[in-house]
């Protein structure tokens, strides 16, 4: 009999064991798995929260001052875009103009710009044949249109420093510093400095000089300045 109960105790023993054992295996195990999962709880909430800060970032609008406009950066097609509304004048009277460019004002004062004066009411946008020839010489000589026809002025383009083999349409066309007697000149040109400047011998001719084609940040520069300036039409 006592031999039973000792093997009885001795069996009550090793089960004990066993489990004291496991025990530790099972509280290891589960550490394991709350650690993983609040592993993956902390990447599903930090990817959650870059993809809100990515988004808001990019929906967001900043906004800025500067030169006494207030821009709104604006992103529309994937092209960054800057938006603002300035004070002007026509025919005596004073309106608001609305207007979008595609590059940042800061980086657009770069461009050096000396064109204090006023403008006449007849205008010409003059190219030559490199500067006509950029991508954006198109949106350029959109820019420049609608920024003088809000102002009242009759702008018409042409072009200058024609080739020989130009056609007689073409010629027809040309209009040069001299032409600014009776009317505004803009003569956008190459040139090895992108700068902005009336003509020494002509004074209501404004030559804008290109580099690498910059043909619509130096058209930009120009609204930009003549806005800073207050310009009216005589």
């Amino acid at each position: 009999m006592e031999a039973e109960e000792k093997k009885v105790e001795e069996k009550k023993e090793e089960i004990k064991q066993e489990i004291k054992h496991e025990h530790p295996k099972k509280e290891k195990g589960e550490k394991t798995f709350k650690a993983i999962l609040i592993v993956l709880i902390i990447i599903a909430v930090g990817f959650l929260i870059f993809v809100f800060v990515k988004d808001y970032v990019n929906l967001k609008p900043s906004e800025f001052d500067y030169y006494g406009l207030q821009y709104t950066k604006i992103r529309e097609g994937g092209i960054d875009m800057y938006k603002t509304s300035a004070l002007l004048f026509k025919n005596g009277e004073q309106f608001i103009y609305n207007l979008v460019i595609r590059h940042d004002p800061k980086e657009l004062d770069k461009i050096p710009v000396d064109i204090n004066g006023s403008i006449y009411k007849k205008l010409y946008i003059s190219y030559d044949p490199v500067t006509v020839r950029c991508k954006d010489a198109p949106l350029s000589s959109w820019r420049l249109g609608d920024f003088f026809g809000a102002l009242g002025v009759n702008a018409s383009g042409a072009l200058h420093n024609l080739p020989e083999d130009a056609t007689e349409a073409e010629k027809e066309s040309v209009k040069t510093c001299a032409d600014s007697l009776d009317a505004t000149v803009v003569l956008i040109r190459e040139g090895n400095e992108s700068k902005i400047y009336r003509d020494a011998m002509y004074k209501d001719c404004i030559i804008v000089d290109v580099k690498d084609c910059e043909v619509l940040q130096s058209s930009e520069r120009l609204v930009l300045a003549m806005i800073d300036n207050f310009f009216i039409t005589i």
